[in-house]
């Protein structure tokens, strides 16, 4: 979640190899990875889109406009319980 966010906010293309190559192989295996990520846009909470790059088998992964939303309204009340 946090990666795919960083990369939205700095406006970043995240592939999902590269997402899966970023947690460790002890936490899940590439096929669970692929499975999450796959329930995940199935369930509209990202997109995974072609690369419009010259390899147009890559996906590039964003989060959907509701896990956005969402993200913000979380981050917003954490920020407020660090400061009361």
């Amino acid at each position: 979640m946090f990666k795919i966010m960083q990369s939205y906010f700095l406006n970043k293309n995240l592939y999902v190899e590269e997402l899966i190559r970023e947690i460790p192989i002890h936490i899940a295996s590439r096929l669970s990875l692929f499975n999450l990520i796959d329930n995940a846009e199935k369930k509209g909470i990202i997109k995974k889109e072609n690369s419009n790059g010259l390899d147009k088998r890559k996906k590039v992964i964003t989060p959907s406009e509701i896990f956005v939303k969402e993200y913000k309204d979380w981050l917003n009340h954490y920020i407020n319980q660090l400061n009361s």
